[in-house]
């Protein structure tokens, strides 16, 4: 599933994977970099272990996104 935030003019892709185990290089393909010139962007799963390999993408797990809210 895929999200945008908005932070002022500015669009960050966020995509949300509803499993623990999360490939590093697949999963983080889904964030859709070229649409939107982002300088980042989010990938929130289940888990706190799961690690991602792109430095730009910020890895957040399901329960601390729901507690940003």
């Amino acid at each position: 599933m895929h999200v945008d935030l908005s932070l002022g003019d500015r669009r960050i892709p966020i995509e949300i994977k509803y499993r623990r185990r999360i490939d590093p290089l697949r999963d983080a393909l889904g964030v859709p970099w070229p649409r939107y010139s982002a300088p980042l962007g989010g990938l929130v799963s289940l888990s706190d272990e799961a690690g991602v390999l792109d430095p730009r993408i910020v890895r957040v797990s399901l329960a601390s996104a729901v507690l940003m809210r």
